[in-house]
């Protein structure tokens, strides 16, 4: 029986929790340069060939860009990259886009990293994984425990050093950051109805960061697997 979350359920409009990890749980995320480098694989899938920021992307990023269409068939709404794993919040507008983006992604970072680190062979931990969020009053618990995510990598330094954890999205979230290619507006949208039922939360880093939720007994095996960690451990 293949494990949870590998076999796909593709639908259009479909929103997505996408994860992987290292084979052998090893780390894909060396230094500050491949994150950088990732981000930078988002920006050019992500946005059209014609934006500004496209200027910025290396030389034979703006080559791949050029070749696909990416940008109008998927977006992306929250992710955190974490040493050994990955979490994407995607939603797609046709039947296809996330697993082709998802597909383009991680082979040429793949391709990327086996160049600069003189290695062959696999990366990933197998396929990725993706499971399909119908239910709407998951996504704001899933974007929870996507930012939650770096909490075991800052051991006594505080939650409030989350939003300073520079590969997630959680800095566009509290508005502290900008980015053209992210679409939080689309979870955040959300938040104000939601904060109703969540007596003295005000806003959505008190969400995050307030202890007393458990978004773990919310999604459970909706949209997790035992599988992935919730942080960079074991």
């Amino acid at each position: 029986m293949p494990s949870r979350n590998v076999v796909k359920v593709y639908v259009q409009d479909g929103l997505y929790h996408v994860y992987n990890r290292g084979v052998e749980k090893r780390t894909i995320f060396v230094d500050t340069q491949d994150y950088v480098m990732f981000r930078h694989y988002l920006r050019a899938y992500l946005l059209p060939p014609d934006h500004p920021s496209q200027g910025k992307l290396p030389p034979s990023l703006q080559r791949i860009q050029q070749k696909y269409d990416l940008y109008k068939r998927v977006e992306l709404l929250a992710y955190c990259l974490m040493p050994n794993h990955f979490h994407l919040v995607v939603r797609q507008t046709d039947e296809k886009g996330m697993a082709e983006f998802v597909r383009r992604m991680c082979n040429a970072y793949v391709a990327y990293f086996n160049r600069r680190y003189d290695r062959v062979g696999s990366l990933f931990q197998g396929p990725y994984k993706a499971a399909l969020i119908a239910d709407s009053e998951l996504f704001l618990p899933l974007t929870r425990y996507v930012h939650r995510n770096p909490l075991e990598l800052l051991p006594g330094q505080g939650l409030n050093l989350l939003e300073e954890y520079p590969y997630s999205s959680y800095s566009e979230y509290l508005g502290r950051r900008q980015t053209d290619w992210l679409h939080s507006q689309v979870i955040m949208t959300l938040f104000p109805e939601a904060r109703r039922e969540m007596p003295g939360i005000e806003t959505y880093q008190q969400y995050v960061e307030d202890e007393s939720f458990d978004e773990l007994l919310v999604l459970g095996d909706k949209v997790l697997d035992e599988q992935v960690p919730k942080t960079g451990s074991d």
